[in-house]
């Protein structure tokens, strides 16, 4: 009869239990989703240098302090990963293969850490070009110079992508 009575505190107390479990894994999925920033779309804004491209990264964000770092992460991420389809002048054909990107996480994550290695690679070329409110977050536009040259030879050196001349 005891047992009875205190039925419902105790489901009450499972049930905030599991609700904080499930709180707790959410903003671990918060802060992953928010060191990737894939949310970006990359258009090729022509060539500069010798060994660089020009790319225009559309970006969303919520403060500016952070535009700058979102539109040169998101340019490298360009480069490395997606290719840059869009546009003329900018090489088509992502650096980094999956296969090869899933094989290497823990050295892409350190790469892209605040302050990392990518910075090396990468340049604004002005400030923010275009600005939008969407929700909460401002989606904004920044020109990047990204040295496609050096990260490449930077990744082959590493060992993480084959040279162009592996196999002949």
């Amino acid at each position: 009869m005891k047992m009875l009575r205190n039925f419902p505190i105790l489901m009450l107390a499972l049930l905030l239990f599991m609700g904080m479990e499930g709180m707790a894994q959410s903003k671990k999925k918060k802060k992953i989703a928010g060191t990737t920033k894939t949310d970006y779309e990359a258009v090729c804004a022509g060539t500069g240098a010798e060994g660089t491209q020009l790319i225009k990264v559309y970006f969303y964000f919520k403060k500016d302090k952070n535009a700058g770092i979102y539109a040169k992460m998101n340019g490298v991420q360009a480069v490395m990963f997606r290719g840059i389809t869009q546009g003329s002048g900018c090489m088509k054909k992502p650096l980094v293969k999956p296969e090869e990107r899933s094989q290497n996480e823990a050295y892409f994550e350190k790469f892209f850490e605040p302050g990392g290695e990518y910075l090396n690679y990468v340049n604004s070329t002005g400030g923010i070009t275009e600005r939008t409110m969407v929700g909460k977050q401002t989606k904004a536009a920044m020109v990047v110079s990204v040295n496609h040259a050096a990260l490449r030879k930077k990744l082959e050196d590493d060992g993480i992508i084959k040279s162009l001349d592996y196999g002949f």
